[in-house]
């Protein structure tokens, strides 16, 4: 079932990822600036909440031979990069601190990680 999940979401990134790279150079409104430095900027920030180096890109990736496309972020060794519970949390509570509620979940969210995270102080 775990793969099966895991199998299905993958699929849908993909998708979007491409949807979104076949569009980048659309103007995001009322914005200046197209999608394709929405999703790098996205990338910067979740990136920068995280604390946990690049882990997540653009949909260029710029290269000795010009920018080239970046559908599925990898590490350098070619897999897709993983998130610890608490780099999740820090980017979904939008404050870089997995004990500090905030953005999507802003009561907090409940279950036994978020609870450990909490309760231990593992920010």
């Amino acid at each position: 079932l775990a793969s099966s999940i895991l199998a299905t979401a993958s699929a849908r990134f993909a998708l979007l990822r491409t949807l979104t790279f076949l569009n980048r150079d659309v103007t995001v409104s009322p914005y200046d600036f197209d999608l394709a430095t929405l999703v790098d900027r996205a990338a910067q920030l979740v990136n920068r909440l995280g604390m946990c180096g690049v882990k997540d890109e653009g949909l260029t990736d710029p290269s000795q031979f010009g920018n080239t496309t970046n559908i599925i972020p990898l590490d350098n060794n070619g897999r897709v990069s993983s998130r610890t519970a608490r780099e999740v949390l820090r980017v979904l509570y939008g404050t870089g601190n997995a004990t500090a509620p905030g953005g999507v979940y802003p009561r907090g969210a409940n279950g036994k990680i978020a609870d450990q995270n909490f309760r231990l102080r593992l920010n």
